[in-house]
């Protein structure tokens, strides 16, 4: 590899390619990089200027995009696409296991529950999780399969187990479609429709909290009011397009699915879907949004 220095501007330019190349094997980034080493350098003994060695080139991720084409890589929204369903699919993982498990206290709690029983419970987890190990080839049939497979789980059982996996289902069908839309080149984040639909959902919650706190049917209490406040306030910047609402909106599902195992009160399971809406929607927005920096990731 050759180390000479080179002017500023190539190495800005090196380092543009080396992030657009992050996720490619080292061999081939280190191919690519000193590729363009000996283009500038090649040019710069000719009496040319870097300005103009770099303008044959081209932008750092057009230059990368077709290394890529070359070399057969996956393109640059197709591996973030691939970063966000892994991420999808390991919530799942999580948001089966949970259900697993608060399906398995309930029953033990209402009457006597057999292992057999409890197994099956967690049936489900193991489906979630065949993505991650399954080759690459198989990880979307598999996944979509799961997603149907678990939705007529859930109508079929919806009376009994069946709702507690309602979260899971969701969590199912947007590790399917999140990464295919982004793997397409699509950005849902970036619809007017998907973000205002994003803050009405989100912020219906804490509406309903302040509508029955003033009607009068909910008692006055502080915390409900801040509940509130914060819920519009995150509707509020995710309509705005502020990013990091996304994440912050899945954290809150995490802590809501949490929350409802300490309060098996009459909202217990609507605190559970509406955490496991928040937990869904907040990591898909947020593998939307996260292709969003990738050209060609586009609605």
């Amino acid at each position: 590899m050759n180390t000479q220095s080179l002017p500023a501007q190539a190495e800005t330019y090196l380092g543009q390619l080396a992030g657009a190349l992050a996720d490619a094997p080292e061999a081939a980034r280190a191919a690519a990089l000193d590729d363009v080493r000996a283009h500038v350098e090649e040019a710069l003994d000719s009496g040319r200027t870097v300005d103009e060695a770099l303008a044959g080139l081209g932008p750092a991720r057009a230059f990368a995009a077709q290394f890529r084409q070359e070399l057969g890589l996956p393109a640059d929204h197709a591996a973030e696409a691939s970063r966000g369903a892994r991420i999808l699919h390991i919530a799942a993982v999580v948001v089966a296991v949970l259900g697993g498990i608060m399906n398995v206290w309930l029953e033990t709690a209402v009457g006597g529950l057999s292992l057999g029983v409890a197994v099956l419970l967690f049936i489900p987890a193991v489906l979630a999780a065949l993505p991650l190990v399954l080759p690459v080839h198989l990880r979307v049939p598999v996944g979509l399969a799961n997603a149907v497979v678990v939705t007529a789980f859930v109508v079929l059982t919806f009376g009994s187990v069946g709702a507690f996996f309602v979260p899971l289902a969701l969590q199912l069908w947007v590790a399917v479609i999140v990464p295919w839309r982004v793997s397409k080149g699509l950005d849902l984040s970036q619809g007017l429709i998907w973000r205002v639909f994003g803050a009405v959902t989100v912020a219906l919650p804490g509406l309903l909290l302040i509508a029955g706190m003033t009607s009068g049917s909910l008692g006055w209490s502080p915390v409900a009011a801040a509940i509130a406040a914060a819920l519009i306030a995150l509707a509020l910047g995710f309509a705005l397009g502020v990013r990091f609402t996304a994440p912050v909106i899945a954290v809150l599902g995490i802590v809501l699915l949490v929350a409802a195992f300490f309060d098996p009160g009459m909202l217990m399971l609507g605190v559970w879907w509406v955490g496991g809406y928040y937990l869904s929607f907040g990591l898909g927005s947020s593998a939307a949004w996260a292709a969003a920096e990738h050209p060609g990731a586009r609605l």
